[in-house]
This record gives C-alpha cells, sequence and structure tokens, in this order.
C-alpha cells in the first residue's frame, strides 16, 4: 500500500511575494504557481499509484479564501478523489481566530466515501476495494466487523479552535498551556487504541496539525507562544507519521528516528529559501509483528525561488533576468550607494523582475549623520543634517517638520 502525503499547500489569491504582488494574465501569480504545485501533486499521486492522500493542513492562507481560491482547491480535490481516497486536515489558517466555520466546510460533501475533512479526533478507516466498489474511507465504524477489516486506520488531530479556549481563559499563555494538556490527551488516547488495531497487523496512521514540542522553524526553536504538543512518548505507537504546521521537513523531536513534519508544498518567504519542498510517499507493507513503513521524499521541482543579493559578498548585478525568481538585495552601504541601488531595483523590476518590498540594507548602511547634543535640541537642525544625505527629499522638509511636531 502506498501513501501520499502533502501539507501547507496555502492556496490564495492574497499573499505576497516578499511584499510584491506580480500577475500573469491579469491572474494573481502565486494563485497559478498554487494551481501548478496542486496539479504536479495529482501528477504524482498517478505516477506512484497511491492508494491514499493525506493532507496535512493549511489548505488555504486563509480561513476565508475568495472563489477563485476555492475554485482551484475543489477542482484538486475531486482530481485527487478519483485517484485515491483523500483525508484533508484543518489547519490552523483553515480557521477562523475569533472561531465559526472553517474554510473545508464547504468540501466536506464533495465526495462521499472518497473525502473526508477531518475537523475532529474521530478515526478514519481506509477501507478496500471490493468487486467493483473502489477503495473508500469512513468514519462509520461499524462496517467494520474485526481488527484487521481495514486497510489502515488513520488517526486525525486537526489544529483546535483557539477561540474556545481563549474564552474560558484568563490570558493566551494559560489558554495555549489548557490546550497543550488536551491535545497531548487526546494524542495518547489515539496511541492506545492503536493496540486493538495492531492485533489484526492493520498498520495505524498519526496525522496531525500543530507544533510538536521541541520542533524547530529553521534554525529557531518553536516559540512558547503556540500550543506545543509532547510527542515523543506516544509518536512510537504509530506507524505512519505525517504532521502539517511546520513547513521546514523534519523528524520527531526526541524521537529522531522517526519522521515528524512532511513539510510544505512550497516556499513561503525568504525564511524558507533553503527548504526542499515536497510531498512524501509512504510505502506500508504488512509484517508479522509490526508494519513495515519506508518513507520516499519527492521535492517539488516548480517550488517558487527567493534569492538575497548580499552586496558585502558580490556587487549588484546592472541586469536581472524576468521570471518568478523572487529577490532582495542587502548590504552595507554608502548613502550615495543606497541611492544607486534604488535605481538599480527600479529598472529590475521595470523589466519584470519580482523585486522584493522588503529590499532593506542593514541598519547601519541607511544614510547616518552625527549630530551634537546641541543639534538635536533642535528638530530642524536634525532634519537639515538628514536632508545632506537625501537631498531627493528636500522640497519634503515642511512636511517633515509638521509630522516631527505631531509625534
Amino acid at each position: 500500500m502506498k501513501v501520499l502525503a502533502v501539507s501547507d499547500t496555502h492556496v490564495s489569491d492574497r499573499i505576497t511575494l516578499g511584499g510584491a504582488s506580480p500577475t500573469v494574465d491579469g491572474r494573481p501569480l502565486v494563485l497559478e504557481q498554487a494551481r501548478r504545485a496542486l496539479a504536479w501533486v495529482r501528477d504524482t499521486a498517478v505516477k506512484h499509484e497511491v492508494d491514499l492522500v493525506l493532507h496535512g493542513g493549511d489548505v488555504y492562507d486563509e480561513p476565508r479564501p475568495s472563489p477563485a481560491a476555492e475554485a482551484v482547491v475543489v477542482d484538486w480535490l475531486i482530481e485527487m478523489t478519483e485517484i485515491a481516497p483523500t483525508i484533508v486536515l484543518v489547519g490552523n489558517h483553515d480557521r477562523p481566530s475569533g472561531g465559526g466555520t472553517h474554510a473545508l466546510e464547504p468540501v466536506r460533501n464533495l465526495a462521499p466515501d472518497r473525502l473526508i475533512v477531518a475537523d475532529d479526533a474521530d478515526p478514519v478507516f481506509l477501507l478496500p476495494a471490493v468487486g467493483r466498489t473502489w477503495s473508500r474511507v469512513t468514519r462509520n465504524r461499524s462496517m467494520l466487523r474485526a481488527s484487521d477489516d481495514a486497510e489502515l486506520v488513520v488517526f486525525p488531530i486537526p489544529y483546535p479552535d483557539k477561540a474556545r479556549a481563549r474564552a474560558a481563559a484568563v490570558d493566551a499563555d494559560a489558554a495555549n498551556l489548557a490546550l497543550s494538556g488536551g491535545l497531548e490527551a487526546v494524542l495518547a488516547d489515539c496511541a492506545q487504541q492503536t493496540g486493538y488495531w495492531r492485533l489484526g497487523g492493520t498498520p495505524c496512521a498519526i496525522l496531525m496539525h500543530g507544533t510538536l514540542r521541541g520542533a524547530s522553524f529553521g534554525s529557531r526553536v518553536a516559540p512558547l507562544s503556540d500550543v506545543q504538543v509532547p510527542a515523543a512518548q506516544w509518536w512510537p505507537a504509530f506507524d505512519l507519521h505525517a504532521c502539517g504546521h511546520i513547513h521546514q521537513r523534519q523528524a520527531c523531536p526526541g524521537r529522531p528516528d522517526l519522521p515528524g513534519y512532511v513539510g510544505s508544498l512550497d516556499r513561503m518567504d525568504f525564511g524558507e529559501a533553503e527548504d526542499v519542498p515536497g510531498v512524501a510517499i509512504y510505502t506500508v507493507t504488512r509484517g508479522e509483528e509490526r508494519p513495515r513503513v519506508d518513507v520516499e521524499h519527492i521535492p517539488y521541482p516548480g517550488a517558487r525561488r527567493y534569492e538575497t543579493i548580499d552586496l558585502d559578498e558580490q556587487p549588484a548585478p546592472d541586469v536581472l533576468e524576468p521570471g518568478e525568481t523572487v529577490y532582495r538585495v542587502r548590504g552595507t552601504l554608502t548613502p550615495d550607494d543606497h541611492a544607486r541601488i534604488g535605481t538599480l531595483v527600479r529598472s529590475w523590476r521595470a523589466r519584470g523582475c519580482i523585486v522584493s518590498n522588503q529590499t532593506t540594507v542593514a541598519a547601519e548602511a541607511r544614510a547616518r549623520v552625527d549630530v551634537s547634543a546641541e543639534d538635536a535640541l533642535s528638530r530642524e537642525a536634525l532634519v537639515d543634517r538628514a536632508l545632506e544625505a537625501r537631498p531627493d527629499l528636500a522640497e519634503h522638509k515642511p512636511a517633515i517638520l509638521e509630522g516631527l511636531e505631531e509625534l
């Protein structure tokens, strides 16, 4: 049996590329990129002849997606359910922070028996094909007569509804602590349930969206402000592991021998420039004691490219080739160099290049002036010194002084 896992697709026509919002044929480029990425997932599922598709949450980038974004997701889900049964988890981006209906509710009944929208922790059973009947997914346990009737049992743990917890807690930290304890209890219960299915040799999978305690965002440890779940104790109870939320693919914290995060399908910003997004293919083989699970990560070849032009290491190129690569410029500059780079950036954009609006230089590189204690007492003297470095702003001196007065 083969299972494809994908996560954090963040389909949207509202997100930006480093602050820029390029279009292609009048349509947001980010939505076209999402469409291409999902088409690649579809083709990968066909190529590997998968028996089940898992989505680890954050299908959308916002809980109220646009009709255009919804159309992309609906078309993709219809295609995927024709290939294999599909389970889609609700992530934090799919769920409104203030409570209410999540973004995946409209597709709940899109493909009965072939699509499950998992917004709670009830297990999902993959049933084998019988005669002319397709393989299917169900939450109806009465359809199983014994512990070996299912091909696979999936235990979903979606991102929690934080609005309810916040309403009952004294502050956000207390709410997160309560949610963390509650999610660990759910995870522990799921782990204990695997014992029954193991009697029949049925493989068990954990599909979760959240922060595993000790997981890292790049070089940083997960922030305490998020809802963290201690997972290392319970992770070994499952045979297949697929977690969403953190975009960097990594093992379960505390259990480096077991998979943790699938990773995102595409890069979202410069912080993910070195990540290798894609999907995971799990090959599950039943054994006498425990199923054997082999995992293969398949990189998405069309992932967005984010490149930083570091002026401390190389001079800025006069020309950049137009395309979908997102650029930014950083480095230490003199005031004159800063103006020259600004002109270059404008010329790159005029050629159709995507240059981040976050393009900056280090703080020490900005035009600086030494101001004496006496001068500092005078707003006008301070502005005059600053305008020596930026004469192009001299005509705005009255407005600058007025703004300082208001501050």
